[in-house]
């Protein structure tokens, strides 16, 4: 979820109107279907899961997890929010590595 923004937005493909977005969990065009808020909530969901293996994990579903961040537009953040938020998710991504190949690591990537 928190990465979602870095992610590049539906393009509309030449031709034949497909709308797709990149995704680990779902094809291109399922993954273009899914609003902001399903992707927050798949999100969230994988974090909680990874808190049961690392509790410390949980200071991140306040600074990149809020109720606020589905509606977060990297686009129209200063230079000084945009530092902040990509210093949370370096550490966040830092403090999944050990787990990258779970499942609910994905959920967190999406």
């Amino acid at each position: 979820a928190a990465l979602r923004p870095a992610v590049a937005h539906g393009v509309n493909r030449e031709g034949g109107g497909l709308k797709q977005r990149p995704s680990l969990l779902f094809s291109a065009s399922e993954a273009a279907d899914l609003d902001a808020e399903a992707v927050h909530s798949i999100g969230l969901s994988g974090l909680g899961e990874l808190e049961r293996h690392d509790p410390a994990l949980h200071k991140f579903e306040k600074l990149l997890f809020s109720r606020s961040a589905s509606s977060f537009r990297r686009e129209s953040q200063s230079v000084e929010v945009l530092k902040v938020v990509d210093q949370s998710i370096k550490a966040l991504l830092q403090a999944i590595s050990p787990y990258f190949l779970l499942r609910p690591a994905h959920k967190v990537l999406e």
